[in-house]
């Protein structure tokens, strides 16, 4: 038997199947290649963003500053605790990904109305303000 250097995807984690839940109903996967920018600083963000499969990494003016793998949420949270997309940096895929890309308003809507996925982005929103609010429901880790 030869290795053809291709690996079998990891099998999502309890947490990472749960995320999917909460934003799958509100946001369409994507694969982008990598290089692909997420948000750039010179537009206006208007999407929130899971990474299912891949890395991002946040470009600030020092260079590198944060990333976030598998499973983690790429956005922001409102002082009400609602969804917003991140801005203020450019935000690249390192590596070839698979994205949820989001509709902040179409989560809100959501949140307003299942509370069992309310509660699911209690936990995200709580993660966030916790971690500095770096946008990472895992907590920011430096590049």
């Amino acid at each position: 038997m030869h290795n053809t250097g291709v690996t079998a995807p990891t099998p999502p984690t309890l947490a990472e199947q749960a995320l999917t839940e909460l934003f799958g109903e509100v946001g369409d996967q994507a694969i982008l290649p990598a290089g692909s920018h997420l948000i750039d600083v010179g537009r206006p963000a208007r999407q929130c963003f899971v990474i299912l499969e891949g890395r991002a990494t946040a470009e600030s003016a020092g260079g590198p500053s944060r990333t976030w793998d598998r499973g983690s949420f790429v956005g922001d949270a409102s002082a009400a605790g609602l969804p917003v997309p991140l801005s203020g940096q450019t935000v690249h895929l390192e590596t070839a990904a698979r994205v949820l890309v989001i509709d902040p308003g179409r989560l809100a809507d959501l949140i307003a109305t299942r509370p069992e996925l309310a509660a699911l982005w209690r936990a995200v929103v709580s993660a966030l303000w916790a971690g500095g609010r770096q946008a990472d429901h895992d907590g920011p880790r430096s590049a």
